[in-house]
């Protein structure tokens, strides 16, 4: 690798200028990933805590009346049952501990398949390095062009 004195002149200006250039980049690709990240974590975590406000609220109001509803069907069915109440509130209890597991299983489907990834902050990131990947071939292949 022989360089010529005008070969180092003008590489050291153009070298600096793409590592610049690079380092530029780069801090530019960190700054806007985290922007979007933090963003859609505002955006998740808003989402989620408005969905567990309306749980709350919503259950809170049938809990007050679901307690009257269900010593009404206790005491209707223990009346058809002759008068057999501990049969009626066993039969009721089942049916509501099913229905209460059926829901609650859904519900939880449901928040395991929420997608809490940042799947946009992903695909910049993806996107990005692979512009820093191209930058960085570009200025290999700059020196090894100088060099030969």
């Amino acid at each position: 690798m022989n360089f010529t004195s005008a070969q180092t002149s003008k590489d050291p200006r153009s070298t600096v200028s793409a590592i610049n250039e690079l380092v530029h980049g780069i801090q530019n690709l960190f700054r806007g990933e985290i922007q979007l990240a933090r963003a859609e974590l505002q955006n998740t975590a808003q989402g989620l805590r408005k969905n567990i406000t309306s749980i709350v609220l919503f259950a809170s109001i049938a809990m007050i009346g679901i307690l009257p509803f269900i010593a009404f069907l206790v005491i209707g069915l223990g009346k058809l049952l002759n008068d057999q109440f501990w049969l009626s509130s066993l039969i009721i209890s089942v049916l509501f501990m099913g229905i209460g597991g059926i829901v609650a299983s859904i519900s939880y489907k449901r928040l395991k398949d929420q997608n809490f990834t940042l799947p946009q902050t992903r695909q910049s990131v993806q996107e990005e390095s692979k512009a820093v990947t191209g930058s960085i071939k570009n200025v290999t292949e700059t020196f090894q062009r100088r060099a030969s």
